[in-house]
């Protein structure tokens, strides 16, 4: 596994394959990274935006913390309040109701909190109450919770696993 966007795991990973075979590694793994980051985000053609048409989705998905397939950082010192307010906007979109003033949700979906601070007591707790307190029924099977430890990819398969099954909307990582 290597961060392609890494200079540092890039050289890493040159001096690991020199060390087999001699060869110019630093241009094929540069060739790698360019086509690897083209492929996940390519380049769009000319638009003309006089007369393109706008998608008649709405960017957003929860109005306005959340924009479709962008990432959201909310970010302050401990003990703010961000792992709550994270929760809530978790809740709002798998019950579709919502459970902060001023926050539209634009589509109902799958929420899956994977949480390297907490614990499931905790953090479900803290989704139950706050569906208790906006007087709504708890959504089942719209809301999964997984505790990690160690690194992200360590848990990879067992992420995309759940992906899968579950057609996940949101992911709330904390």
């Amino acid at each position: 596994k290597i961060n392609l966007l890494s200079d540092t795991q890039r050289d890493a990973l040159r001096r690991s394959l020199k060390e087999r075979l001699e060869h110019d590694w630093q241009q094929v793994i540069q060739h790698v990274a360019k086509l690897t980051i083209a492929s996940l985000d390519p380049a769009s053609d000319l638009v003309d935006m006089g007369a393109y048409e706008p998608q008649a989705l709405s960017p957003w998905l929860i109005e306005p913390f959340v924009r479709r397939k962008q990432p959201t950082i909310l970010y302050g010192d401990g003990g703010e309040g961000k792992s709550t307010l994270a929760i809530a906007l978790g809740l709002s979109l798998a019950s579709g109701i919502s459970v902060i003033p001023g926050v539209t949700i634009v589509e109902t979906g799958s929420v899956y909190m994977l949480d390297f601070e907490s614990d499931v007591d905790d953090s479900v707790g803290v989704a139950h109450d706050l569906a208790k307190g906006a007087n709504i029924e708890f959504p089942k099977q719209r809301m999964f919770y997984r505790r990690l430890s160690g690194s992200l990819a360590d848990h990879i398969d067992n992420i995309a696993a759940d992906f899968a099954r579950h057609e996940i909307s949101l992911v709330i990582v904390d």
